[in-house]
């Protein structure tokens, strides 16, 4: 029963791993950024690639 146990947990993380590093993959490979839809003004796009690039360079 132990053994069986610890084989499903296993599996579990196994599948779990796998789960984040296939969506790590594909939000690197997508083009684009959220923020260049429409639905934000200019002046929060343009503040917030300020912020980004003064925690980039710290």
């Amino acid at each position: 029963m132990v053994k069986y146990i610890i084989k499903r947990v296993l599996i579990g993380l196994l599948t779990l791993i796998v789960l984040v590093a296939i969506t790590f993959a594909m939000t690197k490979v997508m083009p684009g950024s959220p923020l260049q839809s429409k639905m934000y003004p200019e002046k929060f796009f343009r503040k917030w690639r300020q912020h980004m690039d003064w925690i980039n360079h710290r």
